[in-house]
């Protein structure tokens, strides 16, 4: 089901109690989590964010600065944050779901009850790699097959990388211009999956998201690579400790309320 533009919503069935918005990593869109639906708890209702430029909005150009795609996003969440919610980003998803979350904070917007990254270093840390977004088309497309080339048959295909590289060098564009800027931690709890056997990212650079939180924070390692979220073997587990944080803030907020 589409809501605005900006979500692809998989329905929970029943009555949801929180919405999970989620963004996928740099060249994905909300199809990226079409298959979570058959593993996530029933009371949490998916909010996949299908961001400019790909899927279902192919027509609008992509954003290639983080204040700018942050800026819209923010803007179509508030219409949608009357009950509780959390975030979720993979990879660059996880940056932009950090910046979200604060643009939210500086318009007195709700807070997420959780934000989870996977796949990515803290916002303090990185870039991870040099800038590729200018290079020409061969060389673009080889940094990027080295990089995840054999699990995107799309790199492969010409007529198909003429639709998908203008999106993949935006996103590398958004990645390398982005520049942190101090502010407070976040008064939610930060989850933050790794892979062991990420070649991009390093675990301590992943740690390091926990100065961005006032609540609590856990470092989960997963036997995978930069990957690990979109692999068959750990869809089931990884969703699992995310129901389980949910669950776990969940109770936290009710006890701090009382």
């Amino acid at each position: 089901m589409t809501v605005d533009e900006w979500f692809q919503v998989a329905a929970s069935g029943r009555r949801p109690q929180l919405r999970l918005f989620c963004l996928p990593p740099m060249g994905g869109c909300a199809a990226h989590f079409r298959g979570w639906s058959h593993h996530r708890s029933p009371f949490v209702e998916q909010w996949a964010v299908e961001p400019p430029g790909r899927g279902s909005r192919l027509h609008v150009p992509s954003r290639r600065r983080m204040n700018d795609l942050v800026r819209e996003l923010a803007d179509a969440m508030e219409r949608h944050l009357d009950q509780p919610y959390s975030m979720f980003g993979h990879s660059l998803g996880g940056l932009i779901a950090f910046e979200t979350v604060r643009a939210l904070r500086r318009r007195g917007a709700p807070q997420p009850e959780h934000l989870f990254v996977a796949a990515m270093h803290a916002p303090d840390r990185g870039p991870y790699r040099r800038g590729i977004h200018d290079l020409p088309r061969n060389l673009l497309v080889k940094e990027l097959s080295e990089v995840w080339g054999h699990r995107n048959a799309a790199l492969g295909d010409d007529d198909v990388l003429d639709l998908v590289l203008p999106y993949l060098r935006a996103d590398c564009e958004l990645y390398e211009h982005y520049s942190y800027t101090a502010e407070a931690p976040l008064d939610c709890p930060i989850t933050a999956f790794h892979g062991r056997h990420d070649s991009l990212i390093r675990e301590s650079d992943v740690a390091a998201w926990a100065v961005q939180t006032v609540q609590a924070f856990h470092l989960e390692v997963f036997e995978g690579d930069h990957f690990f979220p979109d692999q068959a073997d750990f869809v089931r587990p990884f969703l699992s400790e995310i129901t389980a944080s949910l669950g776990a803030a969940r109770v936290m907020k009710q006890a701090r309320g009382r």
